[in-house]
Formats: structure tokens, sequence, C-alpha cells
């Protein structure tokens, strides 16, 4: 598969023990939440300049850092590889990989309202996950 391949097919395990039509039509997400924090902002203005590793970043943090990143970036793609921090579930260790403006979600890309869900199960199944989101609350993990 291609990096932004546009008929990408999710890993949708997580889907078989919840519905997901219920699921996103209770909790659908038209954007990324906003960041409310004023450290992760700054945060996110060093991630698209020069540092792009951060340790130990809570799941709350990672969304808003990605709405942060996002927002600065308006109409890119961010790619991001995370492996979870030992002994404390849903925390990472985080490096922006790329941000690029000439790639576009694919069709089946999920709302970002299974972000949490979804990285709580991939990471049942390997150690180091890559992702990439954008604009209207879109993200995909990478194969």
């Amino acid at each position: 598969m291609s990096d932004f391949d546009l008929f990408y097919i999710p890993q949708n395990g997580f889907w078989q023990v919840v519905d997901r039509i219920a699921f996103e039509s209770e909790n659908l997400l038209m954007e990324w939440p906003e960041c409310s924090n004023p450290f992760i902002t700054r945060m996110a203005c060093f991630q698209t300049n020069s540092t792009r590793y951060f340790s130990d970043v809570g799941i709350s943090d990672l969304t808003m850092l990605i709405a942060a990143i996002l927002s600065n970036t308006p109409g890119t793609v961010a790619t991001f590889r995370l492996t979870q921090v030992r002994c404390k579930p849903l925390s990472f260790n985080v490096v922006l990989i790329d941000l690029n403006s000439q790639s576009i979600a694919p069709i089946q890309a999920d709302n970002a309202c299974s972000f949490a869900f979804a990285l709580e199960w991939v990471f049942d199944q390997q150690d180091v996950v890559e992702f990439s989101a954008t604009d209207g609350a879109t993200y995909w993990i990478h194969k």
C-alpha cells in the first residue's frame, strides 16, 4: 500500500465488539477537538518547526496535539509514529514523521470519535503504530 492509498481498508477488528453505526452516530466529530491547553499549543508549534519527538503523552493530550498541529497547518496530512509507554496504558512516545500538503484522506478513513478506542485495540496487536490524521476529524492507521 502506498502511504496515502485512496482505497485504504481500515483495520477494523475493534468494531467486532462495538456496533460501529451506533457508536459513530452518538459520538461523531466534525473536527478534532479544539486544543484547550496552551502548553500543548506551544508544543505543536515546536513539533512543526524542529523538535518532532515528545515522550509520555497521554491520549487526551495526543488528541489535542493533533488538533493543534492541524490547526497550525490547515489542509495537511500529519503522519505520526507512536510507541506505548510501558506500564502506562494509552500513554505514548510520539514522533511527527511528516506533514504533507499534497495528500488526501482515504475514502474509508475513520472519524476521530474512535481514535482512543482504535489505539487501544491496535496496541494489543503490535508495539509500534503509524497513523495519519487530517482536517475533518479524520485519521487512518497504517498497516
